[in-house]
């Protein structure tokens, strides 16, 4: 079912009619840097959510063993999955006044509301279950602002490298979080991972407290190279130039009106027809 999910979605978005057909490769790379202090916070808030993965996996199966309910752990990683998904559809219909720094910060709220409630689930199936629903909530639109923010903070450029990057780092904390919530069960029993969880979150929610600011993922301004690139565009056939536009898009500039040619003037006064 996996597999034909992903063939079927994925080729149906990659043939959607509003996916660019591409555009040219630029001719040397990028010499503007791609790590910068608001870049490296975004990595260190998305490795702190795929640690809280990792860790709730574990803990969630350690926990419906011990409850004598195994086959329950795969319902509720459905259970997050779903509730995340809805979570991320209605992410796009929040007003676009509530900046993504505040959505950030009110996304961390929700994630460490939802560990805590994990700490003190008691081992309950049904409370086990509010509370990876509710973790499932913080998770979708917690990602989606940080993509966001990471747009504005990297050259444009250099997008493709920086959301490799930021997916990396998630897959990588959540391999940690693992390791740790497997070893913390091992001593400790099966609610330990969720200890994991919630200190992961909760340095998450320092972390964008402290550092989550609009002014601090403030949109970047084209560089001086950039607008050197513009304003020597090559010219057109035809005459015009590119200048790139202020929306992105290619504009055509018309050419320069060249100076009207001051009408022939009769300077040789009356022809001389007819006189002798």
């Amino acid at each position: 079912m996996a597999a034909a999910l992903s063939g079927v979605c994925a080729t149906l978005f990659a043939l959607h009619p509003t996916a660019s057909p591409g555009v040219p490769k630029p001719p040397a790379r990028s010499a503007e840097r791609l790590l910068s202090t608001p870049y490296v916070l975004l990595l260190a808030g998305m490795a702190l959510l795929g640690t809280c993965f990792g860790s709730v996996q574990v803990g969630v199966t350690a926990t419906t063993e011990a409850l004598g309910r195994p086959g329950a752990a795969g319902l509720l990683y459905g259970f997050i999955g779903f509730t995340s998904s809805l979570a991320g559809i209605a992410a796009a219909g929040l007003p676009a006044r509530w900046e993504l720094a505040s959505r950030l910060r009110a996304g961390t709220v929700l994630l460490f509301a939802a560990a805590c409630v994990l700490l003190v689930s008691g081992g309950g199936l049904w409370t086990l279950t509010a509370a990876v629903g509710l973790l499932g909530v913080a998770v979708a639109p917690q990602m989606i602002t940080m993509f966001g923010l990471v747009e504005r903070t990297v050259p444009t450029v250099r997008l493709g490298e920086a959301m490799a990057a930021l997916v990396s780092a998630l897959v990588l904390a959540q391999s940690a979080g693992t390791f740790l919530g497997g070893w913390a069960t091992t001593r400790f029993g099966p609610a330990a991972p969720f200890a994991i969880t919630a200190g992961a979150a909760a340095s998450a929610l320092l972390l964008a407290a402290c550092t989550a600011t609009e002014q601090r993922y403030r949109r970047r301004t084209p560089t001086a190279q950039a607008i050197q690139t513009v304003q020597t565009a090559p010219i057109a056939p035809g005459g015009h130039a590119h200048d790139g536009g202020g929306d992105g898009g290619p504009h055509t500039v018309a050419p320069a009106a060249r100076p009207c040619r001051p009408a022939p003037t009769d300077l040789q006064g009356p022809t001389q027809a007819g006189v002798s």
